[in-house]
C-alpha cells in the first residue's frame, strides 16, 4: 500500500511557517525564508504521517508525493481559474524546496495537471492499494481512502457516489476562493437541498438537479458544463496524457429526464 501525499498544499504550508519578516524602520521590512528548515519541517511531517499509517495498517508504507505542473487545463477553459492567485507570492523559499523533493523523493509532475488531479488518477487507478492524505476539500469527490487528520484520526472510505455527490455539490456551489463561481446564490445549504439526498442518488439524477438550477437562474447549459469540469478531480481514464485534455464529460440527457442517452462507461470501473 501506499501513501499518495499532497505536496502542494503541505509545501506552501511548510514553507510560508519558516519565513520571518524583519522590519527595519517604519518604510523598511524584508522577508528572509529559511529553505532547510522548511525542508526539515515537510520530512518530519511525511515521516509523522507514515508512522501513523503504518500502526493503522500494521505494515510498512511507501510514499509518493504529488505537485502541479505549471500549466493548468482547467484556464484553458475558464480564465478566471485562480487569476487572483496570480498577485499572491508563493512563499520565497517553496521553488528550491519543491526541487529538492523532486531529486530526492518518488514524487509525479504532469504537465497540465494540478497536484488534486494526479492523486486522484493514482488513487482510482490503485482504489484500494493506497491513501491520499491531503486537507484539501476538494479531495472529498474522489472515491478511495482519504486521510484528512485536521478532521479524521484515522483515514476513511469515500464511496463512488459520495464523490460523485461531493463533485456535483462543488459544481453547483462553486469556489469563490479558485474563482469559479457556479450557480447564483447557491451556498451549501441550497446546494445540498438542490441535490437531495447521497442514499438513492445516481450521477444521472444529481446532473439532471444541477442543470435545473442553472437554468432556474437562467444560466445555460454550456456555461453549467463548464462549471462542473472545472470542479472535476481528475479521475482514471479522465486525462489524455498525449493531447493535454480532460476527457470528463458529464452523463448526457434525453428529455431532461435522469434517462442516460450514452452510459458513462467510464465512470464504471471505480468500484464503490
Amino acid at each position: 500500500m501506499k501513501i499518495l501525499y499532497d505536496g502542494d498544499i503541505f509545501l506552501y504550508k511548510h514553507c510560508q511557517a519558516a519565513e520571518e519578516i524583519f522590519s527595519f524602520g517604519e518604510d523598511l521590512q524584508t522577508i528572509v525564508s529559511d529553505s532547510r528548515e522548511a525542508r526539515q519541517k515537510m520530512e518530519i511531517h511525511i515521516e509523522c504521517i507514515r508512522k501513523d499509517l503504518e500502526k493503522w495498517l500494521g505494515h510498512s508504507l511507501d510514499i509518493l508525493i504529488a505537485f502541479s505542473s505549471g500549466s493548468n487545463f482547467r484556464k484553458t477553459l475558464l480564465p478566471s481559474y485562480k487569476a487572483k492567485r496570480l498577485d499572491k507570492l508563493k512563499p520565497t523559499s517553496f521553488k528550491p524546496v519543491k526541487e529538492w523533493f523532486l531529486k530526492n523523493y518518488e514524487c509525479k509532475v504532469w504537465d497540465g495537471l494540478e497536484a488534486d488531479d494526479v492523486l486522484g488518477i493514482l488513487s482510482t487507478v490503485s482504489f484500494d492499494d493506497c491513501i491520499v492524505v491531503s486537507t484539501d476539500k476538494d479531495l472529498q469527490s474522489i472515491p478511495g481512502f482519504l486521510y484528512n487528520f485536521e478532521k479524521h484520526k484515522a483515514p476513511h472510505l469515500i464511496s463512488r457516489i459520495a464523490a460523485d455527490y461531493f463533485h456535483m455539490f462543488q459544481a453547483l456551489m462553486g469556489d469563490r476562493v479558485d474563482g469559479y463561481f457556479g450557480c447564483p446564490l447557491y451556498g451549501p445549504v441550497k446546494a445540498y437541498r438542490a441535490l437531495g439526498p447521497v442514499i438513492g442518488s445516481t450521477v444521472p439524477d444529481l446532473w439532471a438537479r444541477v442543470l435545473k438550477a442553472y437554468r432556474a437562474s437562467g444560466i445555460s447549459d454550456v456555461d453549467a458544463t463548464i462549471q462542473a469540469k472545472v470542479a472535476r478531480i481528475l479521475r482514471q481514464g479522465e486525462w489524455d496524457f498525449e493531447k493535454r485534455v480532460s476527457l470528463w464529460e458529464p452523463p448526457m440527457l434525453v428529455d431532461d429526464a435522469t434517462t442516460l442517452k450514452t452510459p458513462i462507461e467510464k465512470m464504471e470501473n471505480i468500484a464503490l
